[in-house]
């Protein structure tokens, strides 16, 4: 009963958000007009159901090409660097007028972004004949095989079928990390084979300047209880846990103990000068979270890539991570990693913090070709053979 109110609700949600976005385009009409002018160089419009910090990256990207005009379209509020990188930015609260806009803007790319939600990207791919664009879909976090199924249909009804779809039929894939080759390989997905590994590479060349903390650890990303665990450990060899997540939650700040500082949100750019003055970080989940409890499965730790890996490169930091096989092997390449016990994380954190000792990597241009301006020019290629095939 519970999960056929979900689903009802889904949909009415959806018809209501419809009805919403035609009322504004009827009350706006002359106004979105103005708003959309043609550009004089080819258009990339970005699409997403909400703000994610990897948007930010490419959108950089894209500008260190010099040759594509990038827009963005957002089911979520717009919180981006905005440093000059979009020409225009809208907001929509349905698929419907996200292919309104396009119509008129009339580009050559429409990249999509789905985080966990693929409403907007399924409407778009299904009616993507009547679109002149090439449609990019960049999965950022990949459903299938990578998530409990039982979780998913109890909460977000609908969408393991929508990202199939979509992971099927876009005229190509984005990839920040490698999970679709799971859905590919091991649930036998007919992915389009037109397609980029680009992760959120790093903003600039890496550097260490800045005076180091002394006995801190940091973690960037959303707070889990899994967290307190090592905190309590980590009080009694006098080290402190800091955390910059997206959200600060006020309530939770004063329940932690005193060695856990939560920061406030920061811009994705602004994190890496602050980033700097940290000797050590932790990559969770896998390394303390009891997976067996987890929404994810087993196959998402192998699979995954973060883009807070190439924050944490670009800063220099040594990394404790136990079992994110890709990210792991990521890091090791880079002599980044302080490899963590799977079975006892915990205890080998805290035998490995005992006798750590800050160090830099021998080669200091070993990242450079890491960064979103030496990497731009893939991504601009991928585009161009995108076009080139109409």
């Amino acid at each position: 009963m519970l999960l056929l109110w979900k689903k009802i609700r889904c949909y009415f949600v959806f018809y209501k958000n419809i009805i919403k976005d035609l009322a504004d385009i009827v009350a706006n009409y002359l106004i979105l007009n103005n708003q959309i002018n043609e550009a004089k160089s080819p258009t990339i419009v970005f699409v997403t159901n909400k703000y994610i910090p990897r948007i930010d990256k490419l959108a950089l990207a894209v500008k260190y090409s010099n040759f594509f005009t990038a827009i963005v379209i957002s089911c979520g509020y717009v919180n981006y660097e905005n440093t000059g990188m979009f020409k225009e930015t809208h907001m929509v609260k349905s698929p419907f007028k996200t292919f309104w806009l396009i119509k008129r803007i009339k580009p050559a790319i429409v990249h999509i972004f789905s985080s966990w939600n693929f409403d907007q990207a399924y409407w778009l791919i299904r009616h993507k004949k009547k679109l002149s664009a090439k449609i990019v879909f960049d999965d950022y976090d990949v459903f299938a095989g990578m998530l409990q199924k039982d979780h998913v249909e109890k909460l977000f009804p609908f969408q393991f079928k929508k990202e199939k779809y979509c992971l099927e039929n876009a005229d190509a894939h984005c990839c920040r990390s490698i999970e679709t080759q799971f859905a590919k390989r091991h649930l036998n997905y007919k992915i389009n084979k037109h397609r980029i590994f680009f992760p959120e590479y790093m903003w600039n060349s890496a550097n260490d300047k800045g005076t180091k903390k002394n006995n801190v650890v940091v973690y960037v990303g959303n707070f889990n209880i899994g967290i307190l665990k090592l905190a309590e450990a980590l009080q009694k060899i006098k080290w402190t846990l800091e955390i910059y997540s997206a959200f600060f939650i006020k309530d939770l700040k004063d329940s932690l103990p005193q060695n856990v500082i939560v920061h406030e949100p920061l811009k994705p750019s602004e994190l890496i000068e602050y980033l700097r003055l940290y000797p050590v970080a932790i990559q969770f989940p896998g390394c303390i979270l009891d997976k067996r409890n987890s929404i994810y499965t087993f196959e998402k730790y192998k699979y995954a890539a973060s883009g807070k890996i190439f924050d944490y490169l670009e800063a220099r930091l040594c990394v404790l991570i136990s079992d994110e096989l890709f990210q792991r092997w990521i890091l090791k390449r880079y002599q980044r990693v302080i490899e963590v016990d799977e079975m006892n994380p915990v205890d080998d954190i805290i035998r490995k913090l005992t006798i750590f000792e800050p160090s830099l990597p021998k080669n200091k241009d070993k990242y450079n070709h890491l960064t979103l301006r030496a990497q731009a020019p893939r991504l601009f290629n991928f585009y161009m053979s995108l076009i080139s095939e109409n």
